[in-house]
Parts: C-alpha cells; structure tokens; sequence
C-alpha cells in the first residue's frame, strides 16, 4: 500500500497526471474487491460460528435430558439425510431435513456445493471446479492432490477439440511451466504426447483422453478429492450402519424370500446382505429392542398382538389403567391380549 502511494505521489510530482490517475483507479477497484472479500469472510464466519453455537446447545440440551427414543430417530434421520445428499437426491434431503428439524445439524451447503460441482462436470463445465479449488489450494496441497492439474489438463484437451494447437501450447506453457518435476507423469505426459501427435490418434491412453470417460474420470476423481478434503466418511455412516445391522441379523438359512418379515431375508435388502457374513454367536442372549435389557426368567419375554416381543420391564413402564402403549408403534394393547413367552 505504501509503494502504491509513493508511486502515485512521485508520478504526479513528475507531471504524470493521466498515469498517476490510473494507478489511482487501480489501487481503488483493488481496495474494493479486498473489502468485499473481507465482509464476506466476516459474514461466513459469523455464520459458521452461529450453526455451531446452535450445534453445541443441541448436545448439551442432549445429555441434560437424554430422550434415548427421540436421539436414535434423529441420529437414524440425519445418516438418511447425508445419503441422500450424497446420492444427489436434493429436493429429497431438503424436505427430510425441513421436516425434521435438523437443518442445522447436517452440512447441508457441503452437499450443495458437491452436487453443483458434479452437476457442471457432467454437463461438460470447469468453471465451478476451478473455483472451488481456487478456494481450498492449502487443503488439496495438504493432501497432494492433483486436482487442478487434471482440470487444466481437460481445458487443454477442450481447446484440442477446437482444433486450436498452437492456443493449447500456449494455454500450456502458461499453465503447466510451474509444475514440479515430480508431478509430471500420467494425464500430464499423455497430454504432451496429444499436444505433438499429428493424423489419427491411434495410441490408447490418447484415444483416452479426447473420449467422453475422460470426464467421468474426472467427475469420479473430483468426488474422491471432495471427500478427503472434507474428511466424508467412505462408505457413508447409513451405508456402514445398515451393513451392521443385516450381518448382526443374518444366519446361515437367510435366502431372498419374498414378504419376509425377516430384514435380512427382505428381496431389496438381501441385495446387500447376501455378501456380508453371518453372526456367531458362542454365548447369545435374547435382549428388549427397546431398552436392550437380557430376557431371562427376571424379564420374562412377553409378546403383544402383532408380534412384537418386549420384556416385562418394558410392559410395566409403559401400562396404565389396564392398556400398555407400545413406545416404538404407538399403539395400544389390552394386557389381557399380550402372551408370555419361554425360551427353549
């Protein structure tokens, strides 16, 4: 800044009026765009520092009034959320999350920006790419990313498209002449073989590199940076849950059966549940799906009309005047209709 002033000072002192002036213009638009940066930055922040004020008061108000039942709903909502984030299902994850409440507490403008990014790539456009890495070049260097180098590479080989050589040099030598020479290996090396090959492109890795997988290479390899940067659990928390759960359930009989009521044995579900290994168990014990409590000759098993096996700890939290209200369908059942059980 004090340069900036001293030359324009020196320049006026010397009759440079027309010179001074422009510099003046361009210290003023500089200032601008510095302060517009600056605001912005001090508006995100205060964002950030608000959802997670908004986050922390949520944990807290958690653990001083644990409601077991209404933390696995929302735990279980919000992986169902982030999935469908994840799978570009947009409008669906928007209106989950607005249902439920938990807006604030799922990276919902992280999933956006994923899915802008994805969306332009697949629609042929570097432009969100390219200011998202400009926007994040410390994490992706963090990482040893080579993402923006990939990016450069298929604008270079967009140019190539146009038949424009002698700009593709140019768009080289102006692009890739920093490049460490430790990085220049792979797309990089093949690019520079394209850049000097004349008639037919015969070489594979070239044929490559003009055909449309080039992009889906790039959409897949964007996806896996995005990830690693913000530290995106691979597979997914729903992903890895639901696989949990199904092994737990599975036994060596599980077949695809259709109308099981078996989760395993489900013909959507045994998609999934067929590769996973079965559960053994040396020492099993039957537990409450409520309360997770041992069923044994203190808990007595005791079943209501629909099938639904708790234990009698359960039963007796949950009865008054006669009627036990099951805590997880919200029905009500006579104590006289519900049976006890003995395991054999």
């Amino acid at each position: 800044m004090k340069e900036y002033v001293a030359t324009i000072q020196a320049l006026f002192s010397e009759g440079k009026h027309s010179e001074a002036m422009k510099m003046y213009e361009s210290l003023k638009d500089k200032m601008a765009i510095g302060n517009e940066h600056f605001h912005k930055a001090v508006s995100e922040e205060k964002e950030m520092g608000d959802l997670m004020l908004t986050r922390y008061r949520y944990i807290v108000d958690t653990c001083k009034a644990p409601d077991q039942l209404k933390f696995i709903e929302e735990r279980n909502t919000r992986m169902v959320i982030e999935e469908l984030y994840r799978s570009n299902k947009m409008a669906a994850a928007e209106y989950l999350s607005w249902k439920s409440s938990l807006s604030d507490m799922v990276n919902t403008d992280l999933y956006k920006e994923y899915s802008a990014i994805n969306q332009g790539l697949e629609s042929r456009d570097l432009g969100p790419a390219f200011v998202w890495v400009n926007e994040n070049k410390s994490k992706l260097k963090k990482i040893d990313s080579r993402m923006e180098v990939e990016l450069k590479i298929q604008a270079c080989i967009e140019i190539l498209r146009l038949e424009k050589l002698e700009a593709a040099i140019d768009y080289c030598r102006i692009n890739f002449s920093n490049v460490p020479k430790d990085k220049w290996h792979g797309n990089l090396l093949h690019l520079m073989g394209l850049l000097v090959s004349t008639g037919k492109v015969t070489h594979p890795e070239y044929i490559f590199m003009l055909s449309d997988f080039r992009w889906d290479f790039l959409k897949n390899y964007f996806n896996q940076e995005y990830k690693k940067v913000f530290h995106l659990d691979t597979p997914s928390a729903f992903s890895l849950s639901l696989q949990v759960g199904l092994a737990v359930l599975k036994t060596p009989h599980c077949k695809k059966t259709p109308f099981s009521k078996c989760p395993t044995c489900d013909v959507n579900a045994f998609e999934i549940a067929y590769k996973l290994p079965h559960a053994t168990c040396l020492n099993s014990r039957i537990i409450d799906r409520y309360n997770a409590l041992t069923l044994n000759d203190n808990n007595i098993p005791m079943m209501l009309p629909d099938g639904t096996v708790y234990g009698k700890y359960t039963i007796d939290e949950f009865t008054k005047d006669g009627f036990f209200h099951d805590p997880l369908s919200n029905e009500k059942h006579p104590l006289e209709n519900i049976l006890k059980l003995f395991v054999l």
